[in-house]
């Protein structure tokens, strides 16, 4: 039957387009503040919609730290 292999061509391809990709970014900044601040607000989840969640780390004259950032809970409190 030669419509049968042409359905089956079709079909495998577009199990093949519904994969999910992950990608690893590594972004470094440097800030350098003249008051002690207590907290942040990051914003890229509100540009980058298919960010899902960031890990940051911190380091302050005090101490460092990390936590996993979502678009839910996208402060840091230092």
């Amino acid at each position: 039957m030669p419509g049968h292999n042409s359905h089956k061509h079709e079909h495998e391809h577009e199990h093949e387009n519904n994969h999910h990709h992950h990608s690893d970014i590594r972004v470094q900044y440097r800030f350098s503040c003249p008051d002690d601040i207590r907290s942040a607000r990051l914003s890229i989840f509100g540009w980058a919609n298919d960010l899902h969640k960031l890990t940051a780390q911190w380091l302050t004259q005090q101490s460092t730290a990390s936590a996993t950032l979502t678009p839910e809970k996208s402060d840091i409190d230092f």
